[in-house]
């Protein structure tokens, strides 16, 4: 990435984003694109929010997912959500924007 610090009115110029707003745009492209997915790998840095969802990462030897169990379906699951736990998930891919 390149930092430009003067700004231009030239009718060429690129559409600039705000970092929400390329988010959200990210957001919607993953899922488009995925919606749900089934996953598999091992949990690591499990941890329960005082609102109720579970937050933990999902691994296996090359990569690392960040996710959220919400409240609403956290209960049913707690007890397999453990760090060290070889598991299969299914839930809708995105980002939070």
């Amino acid at each position: 990435m390149t930092i430009e610090s003067r700004v231009t009115d030239d009718q060429n110029a690129p559409t600039i984003l705000t970092v929400s707003e390329l988010n959200r745009q990210v957001a919607q492209s993953l899922e488009n694109e995925f919606g749900l997915v089934w996953l598999t790998g091992e949990v690591s840095t499990f941890t329960r929010a005082a609102s109720g969802h579970l937050y933990f990462t999902l691994k296996d030897d090359q990569a690392a997912l960040q996710c959220v169990l919400f409240r609403g379906t956290a209960d049913a699951n707690r007890s397999c959500l453990k760090d060290g736990a070889e598991i299969r998930a299914k839930g809708d891919f995105s980002i939070y924007a």
